[in-house]
Parts: structure tokens; sequence; C-alpha cells
């Protein structure tokens, strides 16, 4: 027989769970974190930047957020042992918060970009604003895709023949 202040005989257990508790509807937990990164990388960081151009509503839009995603926290309800109707309210209350975040990162992304573009650009041009939220600088490759109008006014046909390509010209802000 052990006392509870030591583990019992051989390997100890440093990964003991409350049943039912840690792995209880994973999805709230697994909807929380993304809710908390889109706050925290996206929406805030880029708002702040954004504040000088589009005033000082957006404080009021992220309390908004927040106060969503925190009434989500509460012991029994994060944990994911509460009765179903508590945890049908929590996908409500990360809903509002994840498209309030959306918003507000979007927003603040175009106004940033809008202010960031060259001016006197030439008729069906327009600019791409890739946003790194991340606090170090980033050296990879960036995959994007670009959806052109049909109606793209620069068209090629490929070398056989089986496929029109949209032609168009990639510059740096220097040209």
């Amino acid at each position: 027989h052990w006392r509870a202040s030591e583990p019992p005989r051989g390997k100890p257990d440093n990964q003991w769970v409350i049943p039912g508790v840690a792995s209880s509807r994973i999805v709230l937990k697994q909807r929380n974190a993304a809710c908390e990164d889109l706050l925290t990388l996206w929406a805030e960081p880029f708002a702040a930047s954004a504040a000088p151009l589009l005033g000082d509503d957006q404080a009021e839009w992220l309390r908004v957020a927040w106060n969503h995603l925190l009434d989500n926290h509460p012991h029994d309800s994060l944990c994911g042992c509460s009765i179903d109707q508590v945890h049908q309210d929590m996908i409500f209350r990360f809903d509002q918060a994840e498209d309030l975040a959306n918003r507000i990162a979007e927003r603040a992304l175009r106004a940033l970009a809008v202010a960031a573009a060259p001016r006197g650009l030439p008729e069906k041009s327009f600019v791409v604003a890739v946003a790194n939220a991340t606090a170090a600088p980033l050296d990879e490759v960036i995959e994007l895709e670009i959806p052109l109008p049909d109606d793209w006014p620069t068209q090629y046909q490929e070398y056989f023949g089986y496929e029109r390509k949209f032609g168009f010209t990639l510059r740096t802000a220097d040209g």
C-alpha cells in the first residue's frame, strides 16, 4: 500500500487525467484554440495596425468577440462535462466569436492593403497583399490562388491548344 505522496510501484504515471474530461467533446477544445488564434494572431494585431485608418470602433467589436469566447471558458463548459444544451450554446458563441474576428481581420487587412497600394495603376490591374501573422520573418515559398475574372483582358493558348490560360505580370512595389 502506498501513500498519496508516493507514486505506485513501478514506473510513475504522470499522464493521469480526470476520466471523461480531457477527451470529452474535443471539437469544443479545437474550436476554442482556433478562435483564440484567430483573435490573437489576426484580428487584434491587424486591427491595432489599421486603427488610424479605421477608427477606434474595432476595439468594441474585439471586446464583443472576446466576450463570446470567454463565455465558453467556465470549467464544466470547456472541459466538455456539462449537459448537451450548454455545449450547443457554446458552438453558437464560438461561431459568433469566429465570425466577428474574421470580419475584423478582413476589414483591417483590406484597409492596410489599400493604404499600401501604389497609386496610378493601369486599368484592369489590382494589388495582392500578403500578411504574416507571426512575429518572425518568413523566408519560404507562399502559394496563393488568385481568381482572375473570366473577362480578363490577356489570355493565351497553351502550346498544344488544350487550354486557354490567363496572361499577367507580377511586379514588386519598385517595379
